[in-house]
C-alpha cells in the first residue's frame, strides 16, 4: 500500500541522512510528527497485513528516535502554548500505543523507544523542549499506559509460576521438562524486572513515584503481600 511505502521510504531517509541540513529539512514543518499519528487500525487490513504494517510503523518510530538529540529535540516536542494547548511529544505517544501489544517484538521495541527517548530528553530538563517532554511523560494517563502493561505482565507470569509450583508437582517426576518450563517462566519474569529497573532509573520527575504506585497496586500487594498476610492470619 501507499502508507506502507511512505513509512519504509521515510525510515530509509531518516537513517541515511548524513548532513544536518538534510536531516533538519526532513524533520521540519511537522510532517514527520504527523506521520507519527498515523492510525494503522484505520485501514481494516487482514490480520497478517496489519501485523506487517505495525512492524513497519514501529520500525519507522525507531528510525525517528535514532535521530533524536540535543539539536533535533525542537522538531520532536512542542511545548505548551496555553492551558488549552498542552505539550505534545508524538513519537512518545505513538510508541505508547504498542507497549501493550501481543507481539513481543513490537512491545519491547516500543517500550525501549519510550525509555530511551525519556533518557535523551531528561538531560535537557532545563530547556523548553526537555520540560515539555517531562510534562508529557509524567502525565498520569501516559504513565499508566507505559507501566500498566508491564505490571500486568509481572502479575500474570508470577501467577503462572505460582500455579506451576503448587499444582504441577506430579510433573516434577519428569525432571528436565518440568524444570525447563519453569526456567522459561523465570527468564520471562527476569526480563520484565530488568525493564522495570530501567524504567525506575529514568530521572523524570514524578515518573518513578507514579510507576512504583502502579506496580505496588497491580502486582506487589495482590500477588506477593496478600498471600503472606493470609499465612500470618491463618497459619
Amino acid at each position: 500500500s501507499v502508507a506502507h511505502q511512505v513509512l519504509q521510504t521515510t525510515s530509509i531517509l531518516l537513517t541515511s541522512a548524513r548532513r544536518p541540513t538534510t536531516l533538519y529539512y526532513l524533520l521540519s514543518n511537522n510532517y514527520v510528527n504527523e506521520l507519527c499519528e498515523f492510525d494503522v487500525g484505520s485501514y481494516n487490513l487482514p490480520q497478517e497485513e496489519e501485523r506487517e504494517m505495525k512492524t513497519h510503523f514501529v520500525g519507522f518510530l525507531k528510525s525517528l528516535y535514532g535521530r533524536l538529540n540535543h539539536d533535533t529535540a525542537q522538531f520532536y516536542v512542542s511545548p505548551s502554548s496555553s492551558p488549552s494547548s498542552p505539550a505534545s511529544f508524538p513519537l512518545y505517544i505513538s510508541s505508547l500505543a504498542f507497549v501493550d501489544s501481543d507481539e513481543p517484538f513490537l512491545r519491547l521495541t516500543a517500550f525501549n523507544i519510550c525509555l530511551n527517548a525519556l533518557r535523551s530528553l531528561s538531560s535537557l530538563s532545563s530547556s523548553e523542549c526537555g520540560r515539555a517532554a517531562v510534562e508529557v511523560a509524567s502525565d498520569p494517563g501516559n504513565v499508566a499506559r507505559l507501566v500498566g502493561p508491564l505490571a500486568a505482565s509481572l502479575a500474570r507470569k508470577t501467577q503462572r509460576l505460582r500455579e506451576r509450583v503448587l499444582n504441577n508437582w506430579e510433573e516434577s517426576a519428569e525432571g528436565g521438562r518440568w524444570s525447563s518450563r519453569t526456567a522459561a517462566i523465570l527468564d520471562d519474569l527476569t526480563d520484565d524486572f530488568i525493564l522495570l529497573d530501567d524504567l525506575l532509573s529514568v530521572s523524570v520527575p514524578g515518573l518513578s513515584e507514579q510507576a512504583a504506585e502502579i506496580v505496588l497496586a497491580a502486582y506487589v500487594y495482590p500477588l506477593l503481600l496478600e498471600p503472606l498476610l493470609l499465612c500470618v492470619r491463618h497459619p
